[in-house]
């Protein structure tokens, strides 16, 4: 119950002579809660107080305490807690921003306008409202959003690009919150995605248990844990693999399958650099498993990337019973998308509920996300092999969550490439991704820890050069064939390389997210490549269109503007919308005219990893466009010394 004062105030303040009434008693209703959220709320208090006794009990024991093995599983107790921490603080965030900052911030959709609204029969306002283009939103994080100063949710949110100046927005909301609409121009706040990890945490809490109770770890956990090289059946390592030893392609897929199929309950690190076919050594690994009988799951963060190996293992098996769990709204949208006709092995699962005629055991093959794999029916029957995908961006909690879902573990990844997103600050090594615990920093994968993939089938040999100079300890190669990878020009002009890395420079200042001269530049750039051709590597000659160009940069404001000016034919985007894509040339546009000013610093414009995805996406040609003198910039430390280094490598 609320009371509304009404304070009166008389005369001078400085007398104190102020009057108060009460006024109306105003009655908040708040809705009883459901015997779900008070079940929900009931199973949290019980994880809470589970994770609380298990690092009191570490505190309490000086052995535990002196214990490295102990000290990392009791570390990752609270590490889904961590992560949730910052994203609570967002909204508050967003409230005491100023519109400039609103502007600038990807999950705001700012000031919506021509708003039209429509009440339906259940209870549901729809709306359609439009907004510029030049802002830099995330499309990706708007599947929920809040109305500014209200509380109003609204939901079903769909943009469509209408011209070059504006898109529309639609969506709805409850008809009881149709006041939020009247306080126009509208701003949308997206909403963070509401993440349930308890199955995880409580995993992570029986691990931690069994050991601080046993001092005894499962022997694949005990290869997690202790970052420790694989083990083979009958004791000898059948490691280092690498092209000295076997320069034929079918003998060094046949040394690897040999030591994957030997392996004793651990972990095998395989490290795919950009274009070493990382996705193609694993199909036909996976694809040897299964003909012999082996049942072997396929996890990753994305239900996209789990796709993008499990889609070719289907086709090339395709009397093998396999299994997708969720990643679809409906079981008709994914048979949309995958028709029996073409995958007749293929089901869907929604969740990880089985039948009593295709039990999880039925099915050879199962691609699912750590919330399916820590669930108690994949403990129950382990799969012979998990195959962890973009193992660079899995947390090390969810790896250990997942250890007793399978017998063998195999990472597969670029520690080099993108990294996990980290929003939480974590002690020790908890905060880590799966692949960079296990290979303790090491750029090259170490040869007793796994295998590297040694050889790309993607960049021409100068393309791959300096990459491989600077980040991958000088050993990775490109295929002899790539050299072929060229773009002829007739009267060339800006371009004066016909493959390889070239950077082309243009002086600006005062940017510090988008540069309108390097988006000049950049068209200049696109007409001169559209006059030649591209050679690929089986000596093709084809004339170079929009498809055959991809175009990156730092920032969405400077996405947003290349899209603007350029068109929507091309592939415009930031790094992450282009991992594990390829083109004849790629234009990178810095965007800034000085790092200083950048809004996120040195440490992002010019991180290793993020250069390295967005060169390395180019299969002949990579330009970089920048300010004349941007590496010119202070380092604070020698892994910025590296990361300018990198930059100045890439320009010469």
């Amino acid at each position: 119950m609320y009371f509304l004062v009404v304070l009166c105030f008389k005369g001078n303040t400085h007398d104190h002579d102020i009057n108060f009434t009460v006024g109306e008693v105003i009655t908040k209703v708040v809705p009883p809660k459901t015997d779900k959220q008070l079940e929900n709320e009931q199973k949290r208090q019980a994880l809470i107080q589970r994770q609380q006794a298990l690092l009191d009990q570490f505190e309490a024991h000086a052995d535990l305490k002196a214990d490295p093995q102990a000290a990392l599983l009791a570390s990752v107790l609270h590490f889904y807690e961590r992560e949730r921490k910052p994203k609570n603080y967002t909204y508050r965030e967003r409230e005491n921003k100023t519109n400039d900052e609103l502007f600038e911030d990807d999950t705001v959709v700012f000031e919506l306008t021509n708003l039209k609204s429509q009440e339906e029969k259940d209870g549901k306002i729809s709306c359609v409202a439009l907004f510029k283009n030049d802002q830099p939103l995330r499309t990706d994080k708007l599947n929920t959003a809040t109305i500014k100063d209200s509380t109003a949710k609204v939901s079903k949110i769909t943009i469509d690009e209408q011209d070059e100046d504006y898109s529309q927005i639609s969506f709805v909301l409850n008809a009881d919150q149709q006041d939020a609409l009247n306080q126009l121009p509208l701003s949308l706040f997206a909403d963070e995605p509401l993440i349930l990890t308890n199955t995880l945490e409580n995993r992570l809490c029986e691990i931690t248990e069994a050991y601080f109770e046993t001092r005894q770890l499962p022997k694949l956990l005990a290869t997690l844990i202790n970052q420790a090289n694989p083990r083979f059946i009958g004791q000898q390592s059948l490691l280092p693999i690498s092209r000295q030893q076997y320069p034929d392609n079918h003998d060094y897929l046949s040394a690897i399958i040999t030591a994957v199929k030997a392996m004793d309950e651990t972990c095998l690190c395989i490290q795919g650099p950009p274009g070493a076919g990382k996705t193609y050594t694993a199909e036909k690994v996976i694809s040897q498993l299964i003909k012999e009988g082996c049942r072997v799951g396929i996890m990753s963060n994305s239900h996209a990337a789990i796709m993008n190996l499990l889609e070719p293992v289907s086709k090339s098996s395709p009397d093998i019973p396999m299994a997708k769990v969720d990643g679809f709204k409906t079981q008709v949208l994914f048979e949309e998308k995958f028709p029996a006709e073409k995958y007749p092995q293929l089901a869907y699962r929604g969740s990880m509920g089985f039948t009593k005629k295709q039990p999880y055991v039925f099915f050879q093959v199962i691609g699912a996300t750590v919330y399916a794999f820590s669930k108690e029916i994949a403990y129950e029957t382990p799969l012979d092999y998990l195959f962890v995908d973009e193992a660079s961006q899995v947390a090390l909690a969810n790896l250990l969550a997942v250890s007793g879902a399978a017998k063998n573990i195999i990472l597969m990844g670029d520690q080099m490439q993108l990294e996990q997103p980290i929003q939480g600050s974590h002690p020790g090594l908890s905060g880590s991704s799966a692949l960079e615990f296990m290979l303790k920093e090491h750029a090259v994968i170490p040869d007793d820890k796994g295998i590297f993939l040694e050889r790309t089938y993607r960049m021409h040999p100068d393309v791959c050069a300096p990459l491989s100079e600077i980040v991958y300890e000088g050993k990775l190669q490109a295929d002899a064939y790539n050299s072929k990878q060229t773009i002829t020009l007739l009267k060339p002009s800006l371009i004066s390389k016909a493959h390889g890395i070239l950077s082309v420079s243009v002086e600006h200042e005062g940017n510090s997210q988008s540069s309108v001269e390097e988006v000049q530049l950049v068209q200049q750039l696109i007409a001169e490549l559209k006059t030649g051709t591209f050679t690929n590597k089986d000596g093709q000659q084809a004339p170079i269109t929009d498809a055959d160009i991809l175009v990156i940069a730092p920032y969405n404001m400077q996405v947003n503007l290349l899209k603007e000016k350029l068109g929507s034919t091309l592939k415009i985007g930031t790094i992450d919308k282009f991992q594990g894509q390829e083109a004849p040339v790629v234009i990178i546009s810095m965007a800034i005219s000085d790092i200083a000013e950048s809004p996120r610093g040195l440490d992002f414009v010019l991180d290793i990893n993020r250069l390295n995805v967005a060169v390395s996406r180019a299969q002949a040609l990579a330009i970089i466009v920048s300010n004349e003198g941007l590496e010119q910039c202070k380092v604070n430390s020698l892994a910025q010394m590296a990361k300018v280094g990198l930059f100045c490598r890439l320009k010469t």
